[in-house]
């Protein structure tokens, strides 16, 4: 039987044993202790976290240096993509030729690179010796050099040698070397003031007009056969009159109603009176004789009608022209971006005087509601406007009358000797009076009936003006 009586239990560790008193007096060291442990552990914490800093310490020292040693090392200079004239001089016997000038591209050629370039007077004249030029050359990947052509135009005058001036004015994935300009040396080819004229010559009359409206030469863009037929249009009259008289009109005019030149020069002609209105810069919205040969050179470039792919060719020239027109700054303060479709195919039709069927409006519209960017869009609606039939016979008697100017006289029509626009509009009147109603004359024989009525080419061929390009007016 357990026994009542309380008994204590046994301590099973030491310290339980302990009495209050013996834990008071044991409690200094206690504490003691205690604090030894903490300043022991805290020590030890800062000396690890004094490594540690100092490793990272040590790592970015060492980094920094690495940093300068690279920095301080010399670099390589890339080798220069740079494109330059072949050579200072060029030469070329005068004549109703064409000239290559050679550019090349020198240090790394993997890719594309473009130059422009702009031929301009000298003691020589883009009006009597040479052809205005102005365009780019493109190197393609792997190519270190291009040509452009400059056409030379053949006269009677005892002149000497003249020059032109060739300049690089401008390059995108390349920089211009030296040299950037050049001097084309046109060596006369005769000594003293010829007798007969030049433009007299059968075929010096067509090649000349291959220059003045095709912006090429017919020999060296291949096409011998058109030069050949073009010749013997005026060359079978013989010695008679009445027929060189009517034969050196048709094939003149012949040149602006080509597919060639409509799809070119008449082609440019519509963007400009599509774009602008009546301004300083444009006087009656027209296009001014430079910029015009400059368009009409883009557009051209590569063009022969007849050769194989020549409509492909001339469709890349349109789109890119139509791309780029659009991108204009000029055409944009016209017709800026937040235009809608409606608003931006009205200003064209209105600024080209035309009040469009409802086809040639849906035309348009179908143009611009095909896809693509905003630019492709406004790019093929102008297209479409300035291509109806409404646009092309409107602008059709302003244009011929402006290219007479640019063609035969080289100029603009209120240049000097005219100083205004009084020649320009009495020949713009006299087409008009000549122009039957609901003629259509994207027709050729319509056209040439309306040329003939007004008797226009007849007028600027036989011009003094026109006949002094090339020498004397002494006539045949």
């Amino acid at each position: 039987m357990r026994d009542k009586r309380q008994t204590k239990p046994k301590a099973i560790y030491k310290w339980e044993s302990l009495d209050r008193g013996t834990i008071y007096r044991a409690r200094p060291q206690l504490i003691l202790l205690t604090a030894f442990i903490v300043v022991t552990c805290c020590s030890l914490h800062l000396f690890r976290s004094a490594m540690a800093a100092s490793e990272r310490s040590a790592s970015e020292h060492s980094a920094a240096a690495n940093w300068m040693a690279v920095s301080a090392a010399p670099q390589a200079t890339p080798t220069p993509t740079v494109v330059q004239f072949s050579q200072a001089i060029y030469q070329v016997t005068e004549g109703t030729v064409q000239t290559n000038i050679t550019v090349t591209r020198t240090g790394p050629n993997t890719l594309p690179s473009t130059v422009d370039y702009v031929v301009n007077d000298g003691t020589a004249t883009q009006k009597s010796d040479f052809t205005y030029a102005s365009g780019f050359v493109l190197f393609q990947a792997g190519e270190t050099s291009k040509t452009f052509a400059v056409l030379i135009s053949d006269d009677a005058y005892g002149e000497g040698t003249e020059t032109a001036t060739l300049q690089l004015t401008g390059a995108t994935g390349a920089t211009i070397g030296t040299p950037s300009t050049a001097t084309l040396e046109i060596l006369d080819n005769e000594l003293v003031d010829g007798v007969n004229n030049p433009i007299d010559d059968p075929r010096n009359f067509a090649a000349q007009h291959y220059h003045d409206f095709l912006n090429r030469d017919a020999i060296g863009s291949n096409d011998q056969a058109g030069l050949d037929f073009w010749t013997n249009e005026t060359a079978s009259c013989g010695s008679s009159g009445a027929c060189l008289d009517d034969r050196r009109v048709n094939v003149s005019a012949a040149f602006f109603l080509s597919v060639e030149f409509q799809n070119t020069g008449y082609f440019a002609f519509r963007f400009y009176r599509a774009s602008f209105p009546d301004s300083a810069p444009r006087p009656r919205g027209l296009p001014r004789y430079l910029e015009f040969l400059r368009d009409t050179q883009q557009l051209g470039r590569g063009v022969v009608v007849g050769t194989p792919n020549w409509e492909v060719v001339l469709e890349q020239n349109k789109q890119g022209f139509a791309l780029a027109w659009v991108a204009r700054a000029d055409f944009l303060v016209e017709f800026p971006t937040s235009m809608t479709r409606d608003e931006y195919i009205d200003k064209l039709f209105l600024r080209l005087g035309v009040i469009p069927t409802q086809q040639e409006r849906n035309q348009a519209v179908s143009a611009w509601d095909a896809l693509g960017s905003l630019t492709e869009k406004r790019a093929r609606t102008i297209r479409a406007v300035i291509d109806t039939g409404g646009a092309y016979n409107a602008q059709y008697n302003p244009a011929f009358v402006l290219l007479q100017y640019f063609g035969y006289l080289r100029r603009n029509p209120d240049d000097s000797p005219d100083n205004n626009f009084s020649g320009y509009d009495f020949w713009l009147n006299k087409m008009n009076q000549f122009s039957l109603p609901g003629e259509d004359v994207r027709i050729d024989q319509v056209a040439l009936g309306r040329v003939k009525r007004a008797e226009m080419v007849r007028a600027f061929i036989t011009a003094i003006e026109y006949r002094g390009r090339f020498g004397s007016d002494i006539r045949p």
